[in-house]
């Protein structure tokens, strides 16, 4: 379904297939309203002309955010993006040519606690800009910490404290 307006949601529920996608399409819309909407698939710019999309109520979603031909997603007053995550899969960004979403985003990785039940290494990557590793903080009580001296210790098990969140450094990658 291709939206050409804004879309005002107040309370309704909508009931998606997991294949379901909804795209914006046109030049500016806002999605508004005093409910939030989880989406399956959200598309912005798709149709290949440039599209401004302004969040300001919650949104989720559950498979992909598309955002295509130099389009722009934007949070605005009231609004949120969360990124969702769960046994069954994890939604992802795409970022066609010149693309951007603006805004704090809540992204979820849903870890599987049968398969590691406490606390282990996760490696991490996402092309981000404009956060820190505070960022990385949860609510459900992990609070990152980054010991610099990690990195350049000769000795980096007895560093204190001892991190929770690990750097990369390319140069200190030695060639087999």
């Amino acid at each position: 379904l291709y939206i050409t307006q804004n879309m005002t949601n107040n309370g309704a529920t909508f009931v998606l297939d997991a294949t379901s996608e909804i795209g914006f399409g046109g030049p500016s819309h806002v999605l508004n309203g005093t409910a939030g909407v989880t989406f399956q698939t959200l598309t912005v710019g798709e149709q290949g002309s440039y599209d401004y999309l302004s969040i300001e109520v919650p949104v989720q979603v559950r498979r992909k955010l598309g955002v295509y031909n130099n389009s722009t997603t934007a949070l605005g007053a009231g609004g949120s993006l969360t990124l969702l995550s769960n046994a069954t899969g994890t939604a992802l960004v795409e970022n066609g040519t010149g693309s951007t979403v603006t805004g704090t985003v809540t992204v979820q990785r849903y870890i599987d606690p049968t398969t590691n039940a406490g606390p282990g290494y996760r490696h991490y990557s996402a092309p981000v800009s404009n956060t820190t590793v505070a960022d990385l903080a949860t609510t459900t009580g992990f609070t990152p910490t980054l010991t610099t001296s990690y990195n350049a210790s000769a000795t980096p098990g007895t560093t204190t404290p001892f991190p929770t969140v690990f750097g990369y450094v390319q140069s200190r990658v030695s060639p087999a």
